[in-house]
């Protein structure tokens, strides 16, 4: 359990560092570059984004969930896996490019330049989260953080036009590939393999490029595609909206879901037995349910107030975003650490589905939502789909392993359920006219009290437990 505690905290450091950055960014980029420029700098953002999570097509999955005495025999078929679809991506992008990147300056050569970085990123990285290792990666992100967020506060006092947005954008990305090429240079890991030579292309490898690929492509499609497809719903001026506050909202998903999330899978395929699954589970989401719930609550509740003080005072949608996101990124936190468990178990078919319902009815609700009801509807369609999706996939995966529901409420019960009654109280207090800060301040302190004194004993051991992992 040690090497996953300390693997999750370097990405907790990591990812809190470097979302603080972004979000210390946003009123910068908010106030001091147009709107329509920011729209496309997202949408290319995203793009990145895709490129890098798809071009595998599911082989960087098949490695990593592998056995350690097993997994090299794949190693060149993810090089040549990613190399041939990272290229095969470049040929859509070049008839798409017009009808979803017009606005992209430089045009083709862009494409052609990002698509390399990532097929280069994809290797790197795989290599090092097979080795476990991620403190280089935390490293390596953490400098492409502070570059891109350096870059983009300093220009904007300067010439802030979206040329510049889009250099920081693969100067950050241009220092991040340096670095962990550096790290894997150092590790057993190595990109100087023949590689054709033993390119094992067997019956499982074709069942996860065919299923896992394909669940890599539609998931990775839901999460990035509406931030590109909102342009031509609603156009530049009002996509940037719903793209900001997505942004804004998932930042703590990330730094709560995503710092564990990467390290269960290569973890959990080197401890496969069900208890050790389940002691896993039980520790993480009683973790981010205790994190999770005050930081979302907070922000649907100052909706207006984080409008006013990250976005520029014409923004006037920007806060419905902000009030609602937070419900479908708790159920993120929630799930999709777990996703990699259907691997684990063989079953990638489970994922292909959730993927494939994902991506059609966040677009479905994308587009019904504003044609009837306008940006709200928008809003309230998106978060009500994407939460059922969410929550279903929850289910399947805890059967998958045997964990019984009934166990899951019982694992999260109390931090639930004195949440739950501090945001009764917060919103009770602000009905009968109390000063808003200072009803959640009182709140959240008086139910976190008894939060500790009831579940002392458990917090004490979850403490205990962090601090032997770190003395091995």
């Amino acid at each position: 359990m040690s090497e996953f505690v300390k693997s999750s905290f370097w990405n907790l450091f990591g990812n809190v560092f470097a979302r603080t950055l972004s979000f210390i960014t946003i009123p910068f980029v908010a106030n001091y570059y147009a709107k329509s420029d920011i729209a496309v700098y997202r949408s290319l953002q995203s793009l990145l984004l895709l490129i890098f999570a798809i071009i595998p097509m599911g082989i960087n999955l098949l490695y990593l969930s592998e056995g350690k005495k097993t997994r090299n025999k794949y190693w060149n078929l993810l090089i040549l896996s990613t190399s041939l679809f990272g290229f095969l991506f470049l040929g859509v992008l070049f008839f798409v490019r017009n009808k979803y990147f017009s606005g992209v300056p430089w045009g083709l050569p862009i494409f052609v330049l990002i698509s390399i970085l990532e097929i280069y990123k994809v290797i790197l990285i795989t290599g090092l989260m097979a080795d476990v290792k991620f403190k280089q990666i935390t490293i390596a992100m953490i400098s492409r953080q502070t570059i891109l967020n350096t870059l983009l506060i300093s220009f904007a006092f300067i010439n802030g036009v979206l040329p510049i947005l889009i250099g920081a954008l693969l100067i950050a990305e241009f220092t991040e590939i340096l670095i962990l090429n550096k790290f894997t240079q150092k590790s057993n890991k190595t990109l100087n393999r023949p590689i054709l030579e033993n390119t094992c292309f067997d019956k499982k490898a074709k069942k996860y490029m065919l299923l896992t690929g394909g669940e890599s492509l539609l998931v990775n499609l839901a999460l990035q595609l509406p931030n590109i497809i909102v342009l031509l719903i609603m156009g530049k001026e009002i996509a940037v909206e719903f793209q900001m506050p997505l942004v804004l909202a998932a930042v703590p998903a990330v730094m709560i879901m995503k710092s564990v999330a990467s390290v269960m899978l290569p973890y959990l395929s080197n401890n496969r037995d069900n208890d050790k699954i389940h002691n896993v589970i039980n520790h993480i989401h009683y973790i981010f349910i205790i994190m999770g719930l005050p930081i979302y609550f907070a922000i649907s509740f100052f909706a207006h107030e984080i409008s006013d003080i990250m976005f520029n005072p014409n923004w006037e949608y920007a806060y419905i975003g902000l009030r609602y996101f937070p419900i479908f990124m708790t159920v993120n936190i929630l799930q999709s650490p777990l996703s990699g468990l259907a691997l684990l178990k063989n079953r990638p078919e489970i994922g292909f589905i959730y993927a494939l319902s994902l991506l059609v009815f966040r677009l479905l609700s994308l587009k019904l939502g504003y044609q009837y009801y306008g940006f709200i509807g928008a809003i309230l369609s998106f978060t009500i789909s994407d939460s059922i999706i969410r929550t279903i996939r929850l289910l399947a995966d805890l059967k998958l392993v045997n964990y019984n529901f009934h166990l899951f409420i019982k694992n999260v019960a109390k931090p639930t359920i004195l949440a739950l009654a501090a945001m009764i109280s917060c919103s009770a207090l602000y009905y009968f006219d109390f000063n808003k800060y200072l009803g959640f301040f009182i709140s959240w302190v008086i139910f976190g009290a008894i939060f500790i004194i009831w579940d002392k004993r458990r917090l004490a051991s979850q403490l205990q437990q962090l601090k032997v992992s770190f003395k091995r």
